[in-house]
């Protein structure tokens, strides 16, 4: 890599995947909050997945076939991974969710309704059906842009946590069109306390995420699997009433900064020089291949 190119890399920020990410989920959820209908899973489908289409759209732009390869090997590459981190992957979040409802009945909280969710757990068609949804519609939906695109370039210009609070941020106001779309949980909260504690819970998860990513070699299929674990288990949580009340939610919140601390503290890394590596594509012809991809 030349100076010239790091200079590039570390001037690199992916304002053009934020612009489309953003203007073309909130135009597609606007439209369906100006018709006035009930959110169905295909409206917000139909917002949710663009961040992945762009990700993917962008990266094949480049002409570098190495950022090709890089980019799918880090979604289907399986042994990236390791059984320490598949472990954490499956377990913080179930274990963060009993803990809150278990500190929440002890503090005086109702506790956890289990009769619609005893039911789904006795159909394993609806389970299976709920988890292939819960997969699509958020992980697999958003991750191969968050983290499959824009993670590595925002790292390559500032720090790991710095880039996790920049994406969390981001990434939590993108939902904002929710919020004001009838059908959704976001709507359902509504612009209240539980919107700000919503914002915290994403940047906190953006967090996780990246620290799972970057000691899994920058594993996008990592951030899918943690995505989809996370959606699944507040499903299970959320199942009776489509929410959860505004104490359980703080509680939640608070133990999952407690997870953080120490991630944010200590655990968020320099990424591997990878990021760099892939970011600058080794092509014949390597200013075309940062006007068509670093800047993107």
């Amino acid at each position: 890599m030349t100076a010239q190119n790091q200079t590039d890399v570390k001037r690199a920020f992916p304002r053009l995947f934020f612009g489309l990410a953003f203007s073309l989920s909130w135009l597609i959820w606007i439209v369906v909050i100006a018709t006035g209908v009930t959110a169905t899973p295909l409206h917000i489908f139909a917002g949710a997945v663009v961040p992945s289409v762009v990700g993917i759209a962008l990266t094949q732009r480049s002409p570098s076939k190495e950022q090709h390869q890089d980019f799918w090997k880090r979604v289907t590459d399986f042994k990236r991974i390791g059984i320490r981190r598949y472990g954490v992957i499956v377990f913080l979040f179930p274990a963060i969710l009993v803990a809150t409802f278990v500190l929440n009945h002890l503090l005086g909280g109702p506790p956890l309704a289990l009769a619609a969710l005893q039911q789904v757990l006795t159909n394993p068609l609806q389970l299976v059906l709920m988890a292939i949804m819960m997969f699509l519609g958020g992980p697999l939906a958003e991750e191969l842009g968050w983290r499959g695109y824009a993670l590595d370039r925002l790292q390559a210009r500032w720090s790991v946590r710095t880039s996790s609070l920049i994406l969390g941020v981001i990434w939590a106001f993108w939902h904002l069109p929710l919020f004001f779309m009838p059908g959704t949980h976001q709507a359902t909260i509504g612009m209240s306390w539980g919107f700000w504690l919503f914002i915290l819970d994403v940047v906190l998860f953006s967090m996780v995420i990246s620290w799972v990513y970057n000691h899994t070699q920058r594993s996008t299929l990592s951030a899918i699997l943690l995505h989809w674990i996370y959606n699944f288990s507040m499903a299970f949580a959320m199942f009776e009433s489509g929410t959860i009340p505004l104490q359980t939610a703080f509680i939640k919140t608070g133990l999952t900064l407690i997870v953080c601390i120490p991630i944010f503290v200590s655990g968020l890394h320099k990424p591997p020089d990878q990021v760099e590596n892939t970011l600058v594509p080794s092509d014949p012809n390597p200013t075309a291949s940062r006007t068509g991809d670093i800047h993107a």
